[in-house]
């Protein structure tokens, strides 16, 4: 039925402990590397909207805000998250320098492991 598709992300169980976890930019890791994906969620708007963060081995990791549609859409995508719990997904990020402002921009790229 089409009206299925309106419904919220449900909460998922990653079935990987994130106790202690603390959360690091993604400019704070090092470039071209792949890391293990363990999960990823979209925090609330806090007053900047919301937030997309990514599930490593070791800690949660901001990412641009333009991923949170792209989070959305692998959270619903039973695939996507049985090959995340299964730990054959991982992401590496390569940098870019913006058109616009001339700063540093990040591109997250999902990879299979």
């Amino acid at each position: 039925m089409a009206i299925t598709k309106f419904n919220q992300s449900a909460v998922i169980d990653w079935e990987f402990n994130t106790e202690g976890f603390q959360y690091k930019k993604l400019k704070d890791l090092p470039e071209n590397v792949t890391f293990r994906l363990r999960g990823c969620f979209v925090t609330p708007d806090q007053g900047y909207g919301p937030g997309a963060v990514l599930i490593t081995d070791q800690e949660f990791i901001n990412i641009p805000q333009r991923y949170v549609q792209t989070v959305t859409d692998i959270r619903e995508d039973p695939e996507a998250v049985a090959e995340i719990k299964a730990g054959k997904a991982g992401f590496h990020y390569a940098t870019f320098k913006s058109r616009n402002n001339g700063g540093t921009g990040y591109n997250v790229v999902f990879d299979e492991i």
